[in-house]
């Protein structure tokens, strides 16, 4: 019943950050909070909103909240030792009960829509009026990095359309892949791949066909080795796969794109590590083997994807 102090949000934004692996920020932690806005059945629960549900909970069921409230705030009348000793001091205000009329005051539009819920369920739907309070932080950063493709003359349409399409094809490719292979899809379009230029550092060679100072997602696009083992393991769709998730596609064409990123961002974080000495082209080939083997989910629709 006490708000959670700054120095454990700092770490839980800390945490979420370290546990997707990529370039500090590169997906903010508000969108992180909002994954299953994307289609994922997880996302990373926000502290603070949980921290704000569960003090409305507890003003909202408390018996003695009221009682509590009253004796601390109202100052008795024609009590001559309330002049000399007032009721209200000033450390009141950093106590549990005026925190939790703080936050009666400011979720005040919240109790309205929770006529018919069960006492058991009434926290988690304070959470999701909560979410719904904060905006939509997930298409806010997909229109940001869709405006990025677009100035770098990847892209020919509004960053609007480009992210709304992404977030439609993203919910699709959730109910296609595993969630792991499906967060290579956002990492690849919000430039979070373990790339050199992405950590602001000297561009090294590309770690697939050795060319200088490549080393970069904009040129993964075109480069000839990662060419070759996407036309020599998927079937080519009619949409070109660096356009495949801001365009109408199918759900072939989602499938190989997502296990394509996959594969690339595997070989990518492996080179950095560089503990085997395996060629970028044979990592690339590893992991597509591995993914078969292990998410067998994905063994019919990487079958329907592949070249016969």
């Amino acid at each position: 019943m006490c708000p959670p102090p700054n120095d454990v949000l700092r770490a839980e934004k800390w945490a979420a950050q370290m546990l997707t692996r990529g370039p500090w920020n590169a997906i903010p932690t508000d969108a992180l909070f909002e994954l299953g806005d994307l289609g994922f059945d997880k996302d990373f629960p926000s502290l603070e909103r949980l921290g704000k549900a569960s003090a409305l909970r507890n003003v909202l069921t408390s018996r003695g909240f009221r009682s509590s409230l009253q004796g601390a705030c109202e100052e008795p009348v024609g009590d001559v030792n309330a002049r000399l000793a007032p009721r209200r001091r000033e450390w009141h205000d950093e106590t549990t009960v005026f925190f939790l009329k703080r936050i009666e005051d400011e979720l005040d539009h919240i109790p309205q829509q929770l006529a018919d819920v069960p006492r058991r369920q009434l926290q988690s739907k304070i959470y999701m009026c909560l979410r719904e309070a904060y905006g939509d932080p997930c298409l806010s950063l997909l229109r940001r990095r869709a405006r990025r493709w677009i100035e770098g003359g990847f892209l020919h349409v509004g960053e609007l359309a480009a992210a709304s399409c992404f977030r439609d094809n993203m919910r699709r490719v959730c109910a296609l892949v595993p969630p792991n292979v499906a967060f290579s899809v956002v990492r690849f379009f919000c430039n979070a791949f373990p790339t050199s230029r992405r950590f602001q550092a000297e561009a090294r060679c590309c770690d697939f066909c050795g060319l200088e100072g490549a080393d970069g997602i904009e040129h993964f696009l075109s480069c000839d080795r990662v060419a070759l083992f996407r036309a020599s393991t998927f079937q080519y769709g009619c949409v070109p796969w660096d356009l495949l998730f801001v365009l109408p596609a199918t759900d072939k064409e989602l499938i190989g794109g997502a296990v394509l990123l996959d594969c690339l961002l595997f070989a990518l974080r492996a080179r950095r590590i560089n503990t085997h000495g395996a060629q970028g082209v044979q990592i690339l080939n590893a992991r597509y083997k591995h993914l078969r083997v292990r998410h067998k989910s994905l063994e019919r629709g990487l079958r329907a994807v592949e070249v016969v």
